[in-house]
């Protein structure tokens, strides 16, 4: 996974600044209020936001539901064997 991880930052970093850009020219066309790109801004954000519960990934589970996809590299933490802890009366 971390030989993407530089191609993966640019690609980000890149379509940051053009999604900015895009904005930008969206914005200047349509308004001269300028509360309206930031009004706009927190709407998005809040709808994103509530988007977030709903996601699930089989291997790692979501917010409220457990993962359903058990790999033998990732063994459940619930098949795991019970540690014997002795705890000794020294501090």
């Amino acid at each position: 996974h971390l030989k993407a991880l530089g191609p993966v930052s640019g690609i980000v970093g890149a379509g940051g600044n053009f999604g900015a850009v895009i904005w930008l020219l969206i914005y200047r066309g349509i308004t001269t209020d300028p509360r309206l790109p930031f009004l706009v801004h927190g709407c998005c954000v809040v709808f994103t936001a509530l988007l977030v519960p709903f996601v699930h990934y089989p291997q790692f589970g979501s917010m409220f539901f457990p993962q359903t996809v058990f790999d033998e590299d990732q063994p459940d933490a619930t098949n795991t064997a019970p540690v014997d802890v002795k705890i000794s009366g020294r501090v």
